[in-house]
């Protein structure tokens, strides 16, 4: 069995969805499935203790074609479309030179990139598997990129639906992201629903006393609020920056924000403006650096903007549960994220606008310790439940070679 993966992220990324990419590559060499990736150019060269021994020897089993794709940073909508249309471009000029593929696995970066594997059903005759990571373009609709009525808009949403349409099979990564695939008409039968993972065995309950992260940085014996991940637009922080304006006098409270993305230099901006001393923002730590990183935290956060619900999924919540930290989700009480969290009973949830709820929960965490331990345990009990990596990998073993991917979830 010959797979190809199609995104334009790819290890040694440190994206969410190149980590999955990365993760199920290895997982389906392991499976005897002969893998090849098809993405963009890596922007460095991994350091040495990037990945384990045992993902360097399963990817170098794995060929990977690199093609030229953008990486510039920028707000300007223009210059991200041009982005898009280089990786497409040359993605489809490769596609139809490698190794026919038996099976082609397509993600969603850049946006609609899932046309390939409708070109590769079409030409190769490959069975076509569609992981919808973020549904385009209702994810820019959402996000007020493009207007619901524009021209563009309708082209890209009849484009959409249709390839979605042509796949064999159409992952969704939640139940609300389904029923969002079923009002556009993709057939019930072609939807199974398969959840992103963490590393249980990478990403664990860490000591404190063994956390070079929160030695290094001084975060020794404070109360840690984080924010671990992708800093984009689909992400509210008005809350959350205004809880920590409110709580700058409480030297014992820390807000730590990590990772990387558009919406970063608006915390930078916020923080300098207001000069706020209780907050500390870091780049995208090496993943291995996970457990220390997410260990951390007392308190982690998840947040999401209300429009995008079912279009999207924050795949922090799956490290933040591994790592057996309590969660507050800041968004829709009606959604995925709300949904595991109460499911769990493993933290709260809060409006996007709550600042007052926020700051009062914050402070009531602050005050009981045991109360924060229990939601951990709870995080990481129902992580090992239903979100270990072995488990979901094994779904798409199983899509892969044309079977089902078993239980819903």
């Amino acid at each position: 069995m010959k797979v190809l993966l199609v995104n334009q992220f790819f290890y040694p990324e440190v994206a969410a969805v190149a980590q999955l990419m990365t993760d199920l590559a290895e997982d389906l060499v392991k499976n005897g499935i002969e893998v090849s990736v098809l993405c963009g150019r890596a922007p460095y060269e991994p350091s040495a203790n990037q990945a384990s021994e045992a993902t360097r020897r399963c990817l170098s089993q794995v060929s990977i074609y690199r093609v030229p794709a953008s990486r510039k940073k920028t707000k300007s909508s223009i210059v991200h479309f041009f982005g898009y249309l280089v990786f497409h471009v040359s993605a489809l000029l490769r596609s139809l030179v490698v190794p026919p593929p038996d099976c082609v696995v397509t993600f969603t970066s850049p946006p609609l990139i899932a046309f390939l594997g409708w070109v590769l059903k079409l030409f190769k005759g490959a069975r076509f598997i569609y992981v919808v990571e973020d549904l385009y373009p209702d994810v820019a609709i959402g996000l007020g990129f493009l207007k619901r009525e524009s021209l563009i808009a309708t082209f890209l949403s009849k484009l959409s639906t249709s390839i979605l349409r042509k796949a064999d099979v159409v992952i969704a990564i939640g139940d609300i992201m389904r029923e969002k695939l079923l009002q556009k008409g993709v057939p019930s039968s072609r939807i199974q629903v398969v959840h992103n993972w963490a590393d249980g065995k990478s990403i664990f309950p860490v000591d404190p006393k063994e956390n070079w992260f929160t030695k290094e940085y001084g975060f020794e014996g404070n109360f840690v609020v984080q924010y671990s991940g992708h800093i984009g637009e689909g992400h509210d922080f008005r809350a959350l920056l205004g809880t920590a304006l409110e709580l700058q006098k409480n030297d014992d409270i820390e807000f730590v924000f990590i990772g990387d993305g558009r919406r970063k230099s608006e915390i930078v901006e916020y923080c300098d403006q207001h000069g706020l001393k209780n907050v500390s923002v870091f780049p995208y730590q090496e993943r291995s650096q996970l457990r220390y990183t997410l260990g951390a935290a007392s308190v982690a956060i998840v947040t999401l903007r209300s429009e995008l619900e079912g279009l999207m999924i924050p795949s922090k919540i799956y490290g933040i549960m591994a790592s057996a930290k309590p969660v507050i989700f800041i968004g829709s009480s009606e959604g995925e994220i709300a949904r595991i969290v109460k499911e769990a009973d493993c933290g709260f949830c809060v409006s996007p606008e709550a600042t007052e709820e926020l700051k009062a929960l914050v402070l009531s965490l602050y005050d009981d310790l045991p109360l924060v331990k229990r939601l951990g345990e709870n995080a990481r009990e129902y992580f090992e439940a239903h979100f270990e990596r072995a488990e979901q990998t094994s779904k798409y073993v199983r899509l892969i070679i044309g079977g089902s991917a078993g239980e819903k979830g």
